[in-house]
């Protein structure tokens, strides 16, 4: 079941952007999966001894690395929801609410809802 957007999808949404980022990097490893196991099998089927394949598979693996160092550890979402502390009023304007309104200080911390 695809994922449902509380609010309308605009890419200036730093919510949106933060998930397009991830999806998009879910997507490079997957494909990455796919495109190296085929050749690979390819490879094993055929009884080829390239050592080209070998030189793709490390560059393609480093390439989702950096990916994923720069969608995780570098990008920087100014106002997503589990970044930073938001006061009660910027939460309810992004969509999201509280599940307790017992807070005490006008800043709440939002958790990260990602496994």
């Amino acid at each position: 079941m695809p994922p449902l957007w509380p609010r309308q999808p605009d890419r200036s949404d730093p919510d949106f952007r933060r998930f397009g980022d991830r999806l998009n990097f879910a997507f490079h490893v997957a494909v990455f999966c796919a495109g190296n196991s085929f050749l690979w099998f390819l490879a094993a089927l055929k009884g080829w001894s390239d050592p080209r394949l070998a030189q793709l598979t490390t560059t393609w693996a480093i390439g989702v690395v950096v990916h994923g160092v720069y969608v995780f550890k570098i990008a920087t979402y100014p106002g997503a929801v589990g970044t930073k502390a938001l006061k009660k009023k910027e939460l309810k304007e992004t969509g999201y609410r509280l599940v307790s309104d017992v807070v005490k200080s006008e800043e709440v911390e939002v958790e990260d809802i990602d496994p």
